[in-house]
């Protein structure tokens, strides 16, 4: 499987349980939602145990390709802060086996929760 290339965009936090049973048949026993965002149509749902990214693809978004990136495959990332002309905040993540993925957060997205959270994940 390859991320790479892949870009999800206009991320903003919603409620934990929003859409959940979008993703609910993925979660294992003990784990637990602790982030979610939401963009036009993409989610990027961040668990105890990994990130779970949701693509909707085609017109009628029936179509949707799920991706399960345990935080053990993580290699790092980069936090890239929105500056005076720029209208979002970047998440670049590269991943084991699996390339890169870029999470775009909308400006007012409080990114700094999102480090502190994978930060406590990932040593």
């Amino acid at each position: 499987m390859s991320l790479q290339d892949t870009k999800i965009i206009a991320l903003s936090e919603v409620s934990l349980e929003d859409a959940r049973d979008m993703y609910e048949f993925m979660l294992i026993e003990n784990e637990q939602v602790y982030l979610s965002y939401k963009g036009m149509r993409d989610r990027a749902i961040f668990t105890n145990f990994r990130l779970i990214i949701i693509n909707v693809q085609g017109l009628t978004g029936k179509k949707k390709k799920y991706y399960s990136i345990p935080y053990s495959k993580f290699n790092g990332y980069s936090v890239e802060t929105a500056g005076t002309f720029d209208i979002d905040t970047e998440f670049e993540f590269w991943v084991s086996g699996m390339g890169g993925i870029k999470l775009e957060f909308t400006r007012n997205t409080d990114v700094k929760k999102i480090a502190v959270f994978l930060s406590s994940i990932i040593h």
